[in-house]
């Protein structure tokens, strides 16, 4: 049994491990890739009635993470996070 399974492979490398996902498995999926969306390995996930996390996560943090390098630390993360991933998925 695992927390959380995070997969880092190139698109498309993990297809062939979709097929053997358990249904109603119960750690999330952090898949980092975001284009191509859904990957196959998250749609089965979702099938089996497991929780993902795309890519465009990752990739929103690391977009905050270098505006603060360059302006300063920002001390509404959360609420810029929020605002982004609704431009983002519009």
């Amino acid at each position: 049994v695992y927390d959380l399974v995070v997969n880092t492979t190139p698109a498309g490398a993990a297809d062939l491990l979709a097929e053997n996902v358990q249904y109603g498995i119960t750690a999330p999926l952090f898949d980092v890739i975001y284009n191509p969306w859904p990957t196959v390995l998250a749609s089965r996930w979702v099938d089996s009635e497991g929780v993902v996390i795309n890519g465009l996560e990752l990739l929103l943090y690391q977009g905050i993470d270098q505006v603060e390098k360059t302006i300063g630390e920002i001390s509404h993360r959360t609420e810029l996070a929020s605002h982004l991933r609704k431009v983002i998925n519009s």
